[in-house]
């Protein structure tokens, strides 16, 4: 009687079918994690926002609580967008380094490179900052200023 060896491994079908799954699995585990990605830049983007509205609220009062004018508070932007002075007076009280933060990949803009308040905490002009990711543009906000009031929104960039 003549035995039948069989012989193990896989079929060329098998290994394929299980090379596609696993492509499918890779390839939806990195859409998620894309979107992962996405949503903590957003929450970055967000979280700086909220430091540069402190940081203007916190001149506001300095400069409504202010009785001489030449101690006016004022937010001196960097040149390249990578932070910026609080400044009263002659005197730096505050400086906010973005890659310190762990923020390096953000960038902050305006027109005017100071923003000052006038004693009685209405700003000296209106300004608006922009706050954008720099590898991703479409991730940006707009920290707006108003004249008179003094009011600071963040608006969502289009």
């Amino acid at each position: 009687m003549q035995q039948i060896k069989y012989q193990r491994g896989f079929t060329l079908v098998e290994v394929v079918a299980a090379v596609i799954i696993l492509g499918l699995l890779v390839s939806s585990w990195a859409t998620a994690a894309g979107g992962e990605q996405l949503r903590v830049r957003r929450q970055q983007l967000s979280a700086l926002c909220n430091i540069v509205v402190m940081d203007l609220t916190a001149m506001q009062v300095q400069a409504y609580c202010q009785t001489r004018a030449r101690q006016i508070p004022r937010m001196d932007l960097w040149q390249q967008g990578t932070g910026y002075h609080l400044i009263c007076g002659d005197k730096i009280i505050k400086q906010v380094a973005l890659g310190k933060l762990g923020l390096e990949q953000y960038g902050l803009y305006a027109s005017a490179r100071a923003i000052k308040f006038l004693p009685g905490g209405a700003p000296a002009a209106t300004s608006t900052i922009r706050v954008v990711h720099r590898e991703d543009a479409s991730l940006q906000k707009y920290i707006c200023i108003q004249p008179v009031t003094g009011r600071v929104i963040i608006q969502d960039g289009t």
